[in-house]
C-alpha cells in the first residue's frame, strides 16, 4: 500500500486495512512525514511514528478526530488554489518516455514531441 499526499485520516484507515490484510508480507509506504505540522487536520496534530510503526488502536472506528479550525483553514486553502486540476498520465508518461530513450531531458521539446507530450 502507498499513500503519497494524504493527511492523518487516511493515513490511519490505511494502516487499519494492512492491519486486517492477513499475510500481508511487506510494510506500508507513505509521505506522511513530510506533511507539515500546521498542515494536519486531526486534533492533537501529527500522528506520531516510533520506530517506523504507528498504533492502531482496538475501538470502533479511525481512532482520529478532526480540528474543525484546523479542517476550516484546509478547506479555504484548496478553495484558493489556483490548481484545479492535475494530469498524473501525462506526467508519467514524460518520464516512461525519457527513460526509453535516455535523451530526454526537463524541457527537451524534441524527446516530448516525439512521445506526443508538449512540454
Amino acid at each position: 500500500m502507498h499513500s503519497n499526499s494524504h493527511l492523518g485520516t487516511s493515513l490511519m484507515a490505511m494502516a487499519h486495512l494492512a492491519g486486517t490484510t492477513p499475510n500481508l508480507t511487506y510494510a506500508c509506504d507513505t509521505h506522511y512525514p513530510w506533511v507539515e505540522d500546521d498542515d494536519e487536520v486531526l486534533v492533537g496534530g501529527k500522528i506520531a511514528f516510533q520506530e517506523g510503526c504507528i498504533i492502531v488502536g482496538d475501538a470502533p472506528g479511525l481512532g482520529v478526530a478532526l480540528d474543525q479550525e484546523r479542517l476550516r483553514r484546509a478547506h479555504q486553502a484548496f478553495l484558493d488554489t489556483t490548481i484545479l486540476s492535475r494530469d498524473d498520465t501525462a506526467q508519467m508518461r514524460r518520464y516512461a518516455m525519457c527513460s526509453s530513450i535516455r535523451t530526454c531531458r526537463s524541457g527537451d521539446s524534441r524527446n516530448l514531441a516525439r512521445a506526443g507530450i508538449s512540454g
